[in-house]
C-alpha cells in the first residue's frame, strides 16, 4: 500500500501542475479549482470539488490558517482523478 500512496501523491501533484498551466491558458487563471474552464467540469463535477473543498476547509480551520489551493488538491482522493 505504501507504493500506491506514493504513486497517488506524485500523480496528483503532476496532474495539478499541468491543470494549472492548462487552465491559465484556457481560462486566464491558474486556479482550476475555484475558476475551472468548462471542459474541466466534465471530469471534476462541482459536487466532487465541493466535497474536497469542505474537507480542506476543515483542515485549514484546525490549523488556524486560510484555505489554500494545495489543501483542496490534497483532499481529492485517487478516485477523483479520471
Amino acid at each position: 500500500m505504501e507504493a500506491i500512496h506514493v504513486f497517488e501523491l506524485v500523480f496528483r501533484n503532476a496532474i495539478d501542475r499541468e491543470l494549472r498551466a492548462w487552465n491559465q491558458s484556457m481560462a486566464g487563471t491558474s486556479d482550476w479549482l475555484t475558476n475551472p474552464h468548462p471542459y474541466l467540469l466534465k471530469a471534476f463535477t462541482p459536487a466532487l470539488l465541493a466535497g474536497a473543498t469542505d474537507r480542506a476547509r476543515k483542515v485549514a480551520a484546525e490549523k488556524r490558517r486560510p484555505l489554500r489551493h494545495d489543501d483542496v488538491v490534497a483532499q481529492m482522493s485517487f478516485g477523483n482523478w479520471r
